[in-house]
């Protein structure tokens, strides 16, 4: 599940930068970039290289769901209080799917809050990982 969550962190924001704007990259490396700063949600960027490489055999980073749900937030994919946003992801997700019926799927299926953020965080990411190809 850690593999899944981190892949899906990278090919939610590799898709997303990559299909809409310079701008949303540069806001995605300033949300990794803020998030690496807090103690609390840094996570060992060769421990997260080793983990990917590995596609999950090495260890997950210990810090990986609370630097998701920072990421997100910063993404305003979560809003502060740690619900999804689910107007903002209509609104991103239209830019990139331009069938509405294909991103309500995925707001209906993946945009769906849990117990905590952090869970909450931790599927947005896992369910997008299983859409991804959708979006491609």
């Amino acid at each position: 599940m850690k593999l899944t969550l981190t892949v899906a962190i990278f090919l939610f924001a590799t898709v997303l930068a990559d299909s809409i704007t310079e701008d949303v990259k540069t806001r995605l490396k300033q949300s990794k970039d803020k998030c690496q700063l807090d103690p609390k949600t840094a996570v060992d960027q060769e421990g997260l290289q080793k983990y990917i490489s590995s596609k999950g055999k090495e260890p997950a980073p210990e810090n990986i769901g609370q630097h998701a749900l920072c990421v997100s937030k910063e993404m305003k994919w979560q809003k502060a209080d740690g619900t999804v946003n689910k107007q903002y992801l209509r609104e991103r997700l239209s830019i990139i799917e331009k069938d509405a019926a294909k991103v309500d799927q995925f707001l209906n299926s993946c945009a769906v809050d849990k117990a905590t953020e952090v869970e909450t965080a931790r599927n947005l990411f896992n369910c997008y990982d299983k859409h991804v190809s959708t979006y491609n």
